[in-house]
């Protein structure tokens, strides 16, 4: 529990560093672990009409899952940097 973690280091007088460190690791490992939840939805839900699906057909291929977790991946990563862009100037 990166919460846990962050207040014990500052608790003991950490470095702020450390604990954004600690926080960017947990996001990353949040943003990762939804980009794989997505891809196997997508593969077990065989049911679904392919428009409904990241990859098509019954059993997605290596190329189109890893286009997809780019595809996710890159697109988080430009949403985020838009939003932190977007607070930044708001607040100043």
């Amino acid at each position: 529990d990166p919460v846990a973690v962050v207040a014990a280091l500052r608790s003991l007088g950490a470095p702020a560093k450390l604990s954004s460190l600690i926080d960017g690791e947990s996001l990353l490992n949040d943003g990762s672990a939804f980009v794989v939840f997505m891809l196997f939805f997508d593969s077990v839900g065989k049911a679904a009409p392919d428009e409904e699906k990241l990859c098509p057909g019954d059993t997605p291929g290596i190329g189109c899952i890893i286009g997809t977790a780019l595809r996710l991946a890159a697109g988080g990563s430009a949403l985020g940097a838009l939003s932190g862009f977007l607070v930044r100037a708001w607040i100043r």
